[in-house]
């Protein structure tokens, strides 16, 4: 039985890449080779990075109130109980 048009690779067309290897579709690599990359860069950084140790109280004390120093409305700070207080809306702050 002769081979099929499917069952070698395509010469009547020229090719606009060199080395271009035939293989059935089942062994080809489909995915976009920038994200293949970067999947085998996360892969080599995850067997090769150590874990970072947590942060001690006073070095979260210090980043908080360094947060509130920017006077800036940080949804963090305002479930700590040390800086929540800064958080009350104003309709609730009113004397009847």
């Amino acid at each position: 039985m002769g081979n099929t048009c499917t069952d070698v690779p395509c010469h009547w067309l020229s090719s606009s890449m060199a080395n271009i290897h035939y293989l059935p579709a089942h062994s080809i690599d489909f995915t976009n080779p920038s994200q293949r990359k970067y999947e085998e860069a996360i892969a080599i950084q995850a067997t090769t990075s150590q874990p970072c140790p947590p942060p001690t109280d006073i070095e979260k004390e210090t980043f908080y109130n360094e947060l509130h120093q920017t006077k800036e409305k940080s949804a963090l700070l305002s479930i700590l109980p040390n800086y929540s207080q800064y958080y009350i809306p104003e309709s609730t702050k009113l004397i009847l």
